[in-house]
Formats: structure tokens, sequence, C-alpha cells
């Protein structure tokens, strides 16, 4: 029997068209966010669980003939970090030229935080699930990169970032950080990259909260700490390391908001930027 995309959509869940392909929520796993894609030749992959397979296979699945809930889940918990080379720049160049290849499906998830634009700029990629991030030093040498895991890979292993890089810090852009008049750090890497957007001078730590504030001797100018919901104590505790260059902005985030990122999707793109003025 010929299964046709009539016949699968209308069980799909969270269902959204593209020029291409549908993206929707997995049935093959626990999926919060749409996550499967099924294009529009027959084929579906799932970016967060891996599952790929034709029609008839998805047809299968969704009228209940599957494998038991725990088997899939397994799978899911199979991923493991991606093998790194020694000479990891290579690594990040191909996995870049995969993301900018395939950047309609492999790039929902920057698209969701509104940063899918800054794909070429930064040199993002994509392997296996895990976004790509390298790092370069003050002389714009390469010192390796930082690998995001997507939401069901984070979800299934617990895994968020691993890092391998020396750098200790993550800049977007160094020649704005090195001209700008101040330099803002976020304790993430979408958040800087967010922040340099907007043509804000900005960086990240690449180990969460904690700052090398080292790495920060060049800086002769105010380093503005700009936290995470409920993180501003461990901004506090930093910026006053810093003597006369270090602020903080102590941000009363909306309902259901936590950091720059999402402040920047709700449209308080102008009120972060007040909020820096503000401590300057």
């Amino acid at each position: 029997m010929k299964i046709t995309l009539s016949q699968v959509l209308p069980k799909l869940q969270q269902t959204k068209e593209y020029e291409k392909y549908y993206s929707a929520l997995c049935p093959f796993h626990d999926d919060t966010k749409p996550s499967f894609l099924l294009f529009k030749d027959g084929w579906f992959k799932c970016l967060g669980c891996g599952k790929s397979g034709d029609l008839h296979t998805l047809h299968k699945v969704l009228h209940g003939w599957t494998t038991t809930s725990h088997r899939i889940r397994q799978e899911v918990t199979d991923y493991h970090i991606p093998p790194i080379p020694s000479n990891s720049e290579y690594f990040a160049m191909d996995a870049h030229e995969t993301l900018v290849k395939f950047s309609e499906s492999l790039a929902w998830y920057l698209r969701l935080r509104g940063i899918e634009d800054q794909i070429l700029p930064q040199k993002i990629g994509w392997y296996n699930g895990w976004y790509t991030f390298p790092t370069y030093d003050y002389d714009d040498a390469y010192k390796g990169m930082v690998l995001r895991a997507g939401q069901h890979i984070q979800q299934a292993t617990g895994l968020r970032y691993v890092i391998k890089s020396t750098a200790g810090l993550y800049f977007p852009d160094w020649y704005l950080a090195r001209k700008g008049d101040y330099l803002v750090i976020t304790f993430g890497i979408l958040d800087a990259i967010t922040l340099t957007k907007m043509r804000i001078p900005a960086a990240s730590s690449i180990y969460g909260k904690t700052v090398n504030l080292n790495l920060l001797d060049w800086v002769r100018k105010p380093i503005v700490f700009f936290p995470d919901k409920d993180e501003e104590g461990k901004a506090r505790d930093m910026y006053r390391k810093l003597g006369w260059r270090g602020r903080v902005v102590e941000y009363d985030y909306p309902e259901k908001l936590k950091d720059p990122n999402d402040l920047y999707l709700e449209g308080y793109g102008q009120s972060m930027i007040n909020a820096i003025r503000s401590v300057l």
C-alpha cells in the first residue's frame, strides 16, 4: 500500500510547513520543541534522537506498530560526544560547511533563538546533533571549539556543553570587543552572540558562571557583567574584583525569561541597551 503525506501529517503534533519539509514533534522520543523533519519527498529525520526513514516506517509508528518506548529512549541515550580529532580546526570547518549547506533543516534551533544569521560570521557548525562554536584568541588564532548539545541530546544525556578549547572566553567579534568603549560579559555563548548581533561588544565565559578574570587584564575600560536571571550574586562577586572597571547589570527579568537571548527574542533589545548604559 502506498503511503502519502496526507495520511501521516494529521497524526503529527505542532506541525509547521516550510518550502521543502514539515517540522513537528518527534513521535520516537519525548519531544517538547519540534525537532522532527518530514521532507516532502517522503523521507523523515529527527535532529534530536537521530531516527530516520520513509513514509511506511513513519506510518507504522504513528499507528502503534513500533518498538517499546524503553528501547526508543535507550537509542536516544546512546548519543555520545563526537570524536574530535587532534587537529580540530578541520573538524570545525567541516561542521561549519555542513551547517551552511543544510541550514534550512539543521539550523532550526539557531532560528528559534534568533541567531541563524550569525552562522557565517561566527563560523557555527553542526555535527550529529551538536552545534560547534570555534574559539579564537586576541590575534584571531584558532584555540579550539565549544560544542553545544541539541536540546534533545541534552535532555537524554544531561550534557549541555563540551569544551575542547583553551581560550577560556568566547568572543563573537574580537574587533568589536577591542574597539568598543566597554565590554559586556555574559554567562552563555548564545547570549554573547545575541549582544554582538546588536553591535554590543560582548564575550562569554565558556565555563558557565565561572570567568577567569586574568583573561580580562588587557581590557582597560568598563567591564559589564550581564548575568542570567538569579545569577546576579555570582556576577557581583566577580565585578568587585575588577576595581574601577567592574560593573553589573541587575535586570528585572519578566516572568518566564531567564537570559539576554530570551529578552532579545521578546523585544527587550532597547531595554537591555538602556540597562547597560545605566551602569557605565
